[in-house]
């Protein structure tokens, strides 16, 4: 890809979708525009060895979702991290309540991981290990849009599911 269109004219034409693409993927509010901001400067860097020329906006939306993904397996993990199991945060600083709805959830999300198909199952899983798209989909013989377009249904069976399981009605209102 040569300089043209430059840098600006790209974000004034894309900017606000991707914003949009960062905050669909689960991205809280309060982190959209830094890693959609992560995202610009990945695209950036990578332009002239990663685009092919064809469909910059498409490219780009694939940058900011896996930005997305990346941000939330961090968090997740820092989450994991500090509350592994039920002697976690929670129990020590003496919230049994707290311990007790994260044991709950933790035993919900396991149990709906198990109701998905085997397919889902092991992207569900690869994804929370950190693996890419690409190295999910050489390992499953699938592209890297099936893997994603896999993993976009495996995460909206596991939020209904695990909310049906907990009784949640606040996102009744997404429905």
């Amino acid at each position: 890809m040569n300089d043209s269109p430059d840098f600006s004219a790209l974000y004034d034409a894309h900017a606000a979708m991707l914003l949009r693409v960062v905050a669909r993927a689960g991205v809280p509010t309060s982190a959209v525009e830094d890693v959609a901001a992560e995202a610009w400067l990945k695209a950036w860097a990578k332009r002239r060895t990663n685009f092919n020329g064809q469909n910059f906006q498409g490219w780009i939306c694939e940058i900011a979702r896996n930005q997305a993904m990346d941000w939330l397996r961090r968090k997740a993990n820092r989450h994991v991290a500090l509350s592994p199991t039920t002697d976690s945060a929670d129990t020590r600083s003496g919230d049994p309540m707290n311990a007790l709805l994260s044991q709950e959830s933790r035993a919900a999300f396991r149990d709906c991981l198990g109701s998905l198909s085997e397919m889902r199952q092991a992207v569900v899983r690869a994804r929370l290990a950190g693996e890419s798209s690409a190295v999910i989909g050489a390992e499953l013989g699938m592209t890297e849009e099936q893997v994603n377009r896999q993993m976009h249904v495996a995460k909206e069976q596991l939020r209904r599911c695990v909310h049906g399981k907990l009784g949640d009605d606040s996102q009744a209102g997404d429905r």
